[in-house]
């Protein structure tokens, strides 16, 4: 089976660049639309978030406990 993590991941970073670069762009361009500025950035960081969220070493699998020796 094809691992597509790290594929999805780059273009999940690239997209996050792209918003959040579209953002300040919309902000400094005459006439902008603040909001919608705004909410592009906001989305271009919810989604570095997700990305570095996904890239995080997962957790030591728990082990069971075996009882005290009487």
């Amino acid at each position: 089976m094809l691992d597509t993590s790290s594929p999805m991941l780059s273009l999940a970073m690239v997209a996050a660049f792209i918003l959040i670069g579209g953002g300040f762009w919309l902000i400094r361009a005459p006439g902008g639309n603040r909001l919608k500025a705004g909410l592009m950035i906001a989305a271009g960081v919810v989604t570095l978030f997700n990305v570095w969220v996904n890239t995080l070493p997962l957790p030591p699998a728990p082990t069971q406990a075996t009882p005290a020796a009487q």
